[in-house]
């Protein structure tokens, strides 16, 4: 607040009134012949390039919406709560790039995955908007899970899939998901009935390994100020 408080302070000064705000490093004849103006371009240009690890590749990609950082704060907050149950994560995919040689981006990728190991051998793989593709062409892209229509894909924000190890001799090459969960993340004031009505289709995603319906839960994450209690649920029974 105190410095919203400040930057509002700012934009009311006399130099500033007809300043257009720019989101990118300014590249005009002032900043670039100017010492002072140069000066100050070049200490943020070298500040924003010095970090090891960056949110985006580029000044110009570094904002996102509100809703998408909600979403990915989901998605990191359920990889926490893993490890906070002492899982082990064995592989992630698609959240941390590398650029150069020492140089990494550090971002969640549509497709993005965390997987950890549990007991006896089972996984817990918790993907980040997967694409939910019809039968045919889940298969022959292998992915664990498709859609029962032809239609278009689905993307729900999170799908957790809960996994049996590979059997061996078997030549099972897609692993057997036997039990899913779809968290869908809305940064709502309030969940109304329409939000509930747009999630229900993903009790449809089937396994395709065993062709069964495995999505047994569908939970709406949101930052309702609306919700006394930290879980509510649709149905009271």
């Amino acid at each position: 607040k105190e410095l919203v408080g400040q930057i509002s302070d700012a934009l009311t000064a006399n130099c500033l009134k007809r300043v257009i705000p720019r989101f990118s490093c300014a590249d005009t004849p002032v900043f670039r012949n100017v010492e002072t103006y140069y000066r100050a371009s070049t200490l943020m240009s070298q500040f924003l390039n010095a970090a090891l690890v960056v949110l985006d590749e580029g000044n110009e990609e570094r904002l996102k919406s509100t809703h998408k950082l909600y979403e990915q704060w989901v998605f990191v907050q359920l990889a926490a709560a893993f490890r906070t149950a002492g899982l082990t994560c064995v592989s992630r995919e698609g959240m941390l790039n590398q650029v150069r040689r020492y140089r990494y981006t550090l971002d969640i990728d549509r497709g993005a995955s965390l997987t950890f190991l549990a007991e006896n051998g089972w996984y817990i793989v918790i993907r980040y908007e997967p694409w939910i593709l019809p039968e045919t062409v889940a298969r022959q892209r292998r992915d664990t899970v498709y859609r029962e229509s032809r239609s278009y894909a689905w993307s729900p924000d999170v799908l957790i899939e809960f996994c049996i190890p590979k059997a061996s001799g078997t030549g099972t090459k897609v692993p057997s998901v036997e039990y899913a969960i779809v968290i869908d993340a809305k940064y709502a004031r309030a969940i109304r009935e329409h939000h509930r009505s747009r999630v229900e289709k993903y009790l449809d995603i089937r396994s395709t390994a065993s062709r069964r319906q495995i999505v047994r839960q569908v939970w709406i994450a949101a930052p309702s100020t609306e919700l006394r209690d930290e879980i509510s649920m649709w149905d009271p029974s």
